[in-house]
């Protein structure tokens, strides 16, 4: 199941055909070697956590990830007779491709595949040996529920509250879930109702959450040290993030890194940086499809799901997205508003697909 020549990889396995519980196995050299487990972040109240280099199950591609080791040095400085020596510490910094990553259902511990088209998904067969195709009457992935080729006022569906057993037994089934269909609301909005503590019970780590031992998806105040203020930020001037020309141009290809990953500072000093992929979601009602993965043409998307809910239709995640043409270091050059958002939390339909960064369950001490 694992290519082992390859140093990554994922797949989701279940007990049979009539599943009872079902596991994802990720292959992956982070937390093992020389590479650190963690990256340290504070978040707008200062408040420090440890997070995953990368989104759970995140896989490279392909393309090589570059590693730069923590470093210490001395520095002798010395004056007459007078002589001080101060430690310099150089942090540690993953280079990293927008590669691909699992997309998750808010709730669900089971992940489903990532993508590296603008619209669509991975290619997919059944144990036949058909080929799943999205536009075709085969769903990929496949659905929770039957239901009418056209939409007939949600038959054949079923709130996320009455049907937890069938999640948990169709791991690979996509959860096609209630929408709205009413003259005044358009008909893509989502009306699922879900149990709000599916993630977290009272901070604590649950059954269905999808992450390994130590980690555990992350709360709505952990990236809130992204932006100047802790809240959603339209302009440059409010983020701290590492600008275009700061970042190894050579690794990446083609004209926009910001179309491929967003580089943020882990605190106001500057020191260290996190990378997220541009990567898009997975639309609940749509195929399942991967949207808003950049294309040359439009604008991309990323979104990383928190483990609290604003209610029982909508849940917590950060968003982010970027469209502008840097013209040097000038903040006034690099778009305007509409073109970019750093969003350290907003809430959306909890039956979208989104990735999710993990965060470790000891927290480290607030100096480093």
């Amino acid at each position: 199941m694992i290519d082992n020549n390859a140093g990554e990889d994922e797949d989701v396995i279940g007990g049979s055909t009539k599943a009872i519980w079902s596991w994802h196995i990720w292959a992956t050299r982070f937390g093992f070697g020389n590479f650190e487990n963690n990256i340290r972040i504070t978040n707008h109240e200062e408040k420090a956590f440890n997070v995953m280099p990368v989104n759970l199950g995140w896989c490279s591609g392909g393309t090589d990830i570059k590693y730069y080791k923590r470093r210490k040095c001395k520095i002798t400085f010395k004056v007459g007779n007078q002589e001080i020596i101060r430690e310099i510490e150089q942090y540690p910094h993953f280079l990293l491709p927008r590669g691909d990553h699992p997309y998750y259902q808010w709730g669900r511990k089971d992940p489903f595949v990532g993508s590296n088209t603008a619209f669509g998904n991975k290619q997919r067969w059944d144990h036949d040996g058909n080929l799943y195709d999205i536009w075709g009457p085969q769903y990929n992935p496949p659905r929770l529920y039957q239901e009418p080729a056209t939409f007939q006022n949600n038959k054949g569906r079923k709130h996320t509250k009455d049907c937890l057993d069938v999640l948990v037994k169709n791991p690979d089934k996509w959860h096609n879930a209630p929408r709205a269909q009413t003259d005044t609301t358009p008909p893509y909005k989502s009306i699922n109702e879900s149990p709000t503590d599916l993630w977290s019970n009272n901070g604590k780590k649950t059954v269905y959450d999808p992450c390994p031992p130590g980690y555990q998806v992350s709360d709505n105040s952990v990236f809130t040290g992204f932006t100047t203020h802790g809240q959603s930020a339209k302009f440059p001037y409010d983020w701290y993030d590492v600008l275009e020309s700061h970042m190894q141009s050579d690794y990446y290809t083609g004209s926009s890194i910001n179309k491929q990953v967003l580089e943020l500072y882990t605190d106001p000093r500057k020191l260290q940086s996190i990378i997220f992929p541009v990567s898009g979601y997975r639309d609940y009602d749509s195929k399942a499809a991967v949207t808003n993965y950049p294309a040359a043409d439009f604008m991309g998307e990323g979104y990383v799901w928190f483990n609290n809910a604003k209610d029982v239709t909508r849940s917590y995640h950060l968003k982010f997205h970027r469209n502008d043409i840097q013209q040097g270091d000038d903040w006034k050059q690099r778009g305007s508003e509409g073109l970019n958002l750093i969003a350290p939390y907003e809430d959306f339909y909890n039956t979208d697909g989104f990735g999710v960064r993990p965060v470790s369950t000891k927290q480290p001490q607030q100096q480093p």
